[in-house]
């Protein structure tokens, strides 16, 4: 059917509702495990981020940069939620992006003081 409802669906409509919410649930599953993944990338990449920063003697926060990101992105942004939201979201991402940075130059710095880097 052009509608997308299947024809059992159109006789009974309980049953199609079911299945039609089955389907999006379905489709946000696999909208959450693709999030997941592009965190786990952002972070790796976070990580190599950090490693530049630490060859060229860089502090680990840049709060333009972080600005010039989330202006960016607003401008790019066109719902459906608000953007204040989604742009706490993004405050979350870039904390926990600090967070493993200060982590990860911490280790790297006890290992170089205890001779093992």
């Amino acid at each position: 059917m052009e509608s997308g409802v299947s024809a059992a669906d159109a006789r009974d409509p309980v049953a199609g509702n079911a299945a039609t919410l089955d389907r999006l649930r379905a489709e946000v599953d696999r909208i959450d495990l693709a999030l997941l993944r592009l965190v786990e990338r952002r972070g790796r990449v976070v990580e190599h981020i950090l490693e530049v920063k630490d060859a060229a003697g860089w502090p680990v926060r840049n709060e333009l940069r972080e600005r010039q990101l989330l202006s960016r992105l607003q401008n790019l942004y066109s719902g459906p939620y608000r953007w204040s939201d989604v742009r706490r979201l993004f405050d979350v991402l870039l904390q926990i992006s600090l967070g493993l940075q200060v982590e990860s130059r911490a280790r790297r710095e006890a290992r170089t003081h205890d001779g093992r880097g």
